[in-house]
């Protein structure tokens, strides 16, 4: 089986999902010994300052319990160097660089990142707003939502390239800062940064850094990285690079689940330099084992709110005995309508469904009235694009009311339910006609049994229900009632006699 693990960040297009962090991989000559550094999703360098920086006092690293602390104070080579002695190594490998910036003023970001946006081969920059604001008395920038806001949207002017915001953890609610760095043109988002800790000498009472405090990382922290990472992809649109304690692939794999389009491995890396390319593969193998053909599938499987359950609530998971558009019979239909009149719910589901498709540069999503009306204009609002939808006309699939596909466009299809995936192939097929390219279909709940339907589908939800010929349909033998989907009467009848029952 052909395992896809592509994902993107913007118009960043990784090989993996698997990155390593800023600060513990060097500048990429210190591992390159060790593994092919092209077999990694992306190289993220030591953060870079303005100038040449030193660092704090040691000692700058202590270990800890399940962790380390460190307060090495961003020593670097400073930009100049960066350019001229570690950019011509970086730059004979595949793999995408990305830069982590570092300031202590708007200014010193808004440089870096306009004369970083110049340098051949760097291919995306990671803002750490972590630094200690030194106009605003030395707190950090990422602790206020306005200043990131601000600083988000003055490196956005300065640059071109991929902007990835990383944040801090050290905050009482991450969830609005997050939501600003979104809007103020962020790419995406990395988290978490370190922790900020405190390190004793229980012999002398003295402090064991010599800064006094510092950043806590390593496995300690992994369920505080995995609980913001779950947060945050709840708010959020953009990508999200999930980081924090990643020692095995099975962690790698709890940050994709939580929402994490792509992970960082970092105080990791020190306790065994080829861990990235163990996580990497890792992920390919549990997706192997599994039959996972797309990493996308697993990606924020923990936080989608669709389940059985999600009908049972809402009673629009009917049982009984049900006449499919295909000719087919079940014993389950789903009425997906019941479900999305809550515009609380629908609204939340189908942002979820359209973080499937970021980065695929949509023009046009369409559904299929009635069940994809809804689901269409929900996605697409998400993706801040246009929605039409396609009506029966005559037994023919067509478009109505000035609507139209232009050609060329790139088009998701979406539904809320795939069964036969009958309605969807003929929208498909009306995409084609137009001249505009298919990218894929979405849908809420795929029934479909694993059906080769010609085309990319993701869902939120999978669902395996028998259906069955006509002629050996066990319903039929049962004299069970036989209902055709689609008729209000019918549906309501069948339903009261369900409850009564």
């Amino acid at each position: 089986m052909i395992i896809n693990l592509t994902v993107k960040i913007a118009r960043l297009e990784l090989k993996n999902p698997v990155m390593v962090a800023s600060g513990t991989f060097g500048y990429g000559e210190e591992y390159a010994p060790f593994f092919d550094l092209n077999r990694l999703g992306a190289i993220v360098v030591k953060g870079i300052t303005l100038k040449t920086r030193a660092g704090n006092p040691p000692p700058r690293i202590v270990e800890t319990p399940a962790g380390m602390l460190n307060a090495v104070g961003l020593q670097n080579c400073g930009l100049e160097k960066f350019v001229t002695d570690k950019m011509p190594f970086l730059r004979q490998f595949e793999t995408p660089i990305i830069v982590n910036v570092n300031g202590e003023t708007i200014d010193e970001y808004i440089k870096l990142s306009e004369e970083l946006s110049q340098v051949e081969g760097v291919s995306a920059l990671e803002i750490n707003l972590s630094c200690p604001n030194v106009k605003a008395g030395g707190m950090a920038f990422g602790v206020d939502p306005d200043m990131v806001y601000l600083v988000t949207s003055m490196v956005r002017r300065a640059t071109r390239l991929p902007l990835i915001i990383k944040l801090s953890p050290n905050v009482t609610d991450i969830k609005p800062i997050a939501q600003r760095a979104e809007e103020a043109g962020a790419d995406g988002l990395s988290l978490i940064n370190t922790v900020l800790g405190l390190a004793i000498d229980h012999k002398t009472g003295q402090p064991q850094l010599g800064n006094i405090t510092g950043g806590l990382s390593g496995p300690a922290v992994k369920p505080i990285a995995l609980r913001m990472v779950w947060e945050v992809s709840e708010q959020v649109s953009i990508p999200v690079i999930g980081m924090g304690g990643i020692t095995k692939p099975e962690d790698a794999l709890e940050f994709l689940a939580a929402g994490a389009s792509a992970v960082a491995v970092g105080t990791g890396n020190f306790i065994k330099p080829e861990l990235a390319i163990e996580v990497i593969e890792g992920i390919k193998d549990y997706l192997a084992k599994e039959k996972i053909a797309d990493i996308h599938e697993i990606i924020g499987r923990f936080s989608r709110e669709i389940t059985y359950q999600t009908f049972i609530d809402r009673e629009a998971l009917l049982e009984g005995h049900f006449l499919l558009s295909s000719g087919r019979h079940s014993g389950r239909y789903f009425q997906a309508a019941m479900v999305l009149q809550d515009p609380s719910l629908a609204s939340n589901l189908c942002a979820k469904l359209a973080k499937k498709f970021k980065g695929e540069q949509i023009d046009l999503v369409i559904g299929p009235a009635m069940g994809g009306v809804i689901v269409a204009h929900e996605v697409a609002k998400n993706l801040g694009i246009r929605a039409i939808f396609s009506e029966r006309v005559s037994g023919k699939m067509q478009l109505r009311r000035g609507f139209r596909i232009n050609p060329q466009e790139r088009v998701l299809v979406v539904e809320d339910v795939i069964t036969t995936g009958g309605s969807a192939k003929e929208v498909v097929d009306l995409v084609k006609q137009a001249g505009a390219e298919v990218i894929g279909v979405g849908s809420l709940v795929d029934r479909s049994g694993g059906m080769e339907l010609g085309f990319q589908l993701k869902a939120l939800l999978k669902i395996e229900i028998e259906t069955y010929e006509p002629d050996s349909c066990p319903l039929c033998q049962k004299d069970l009632p036989l209902v055709k989907p689609g008729s209000r009467t019918a549906i309501s009848t069948l339903a009261e006699r369900l409850k009564r029952e």
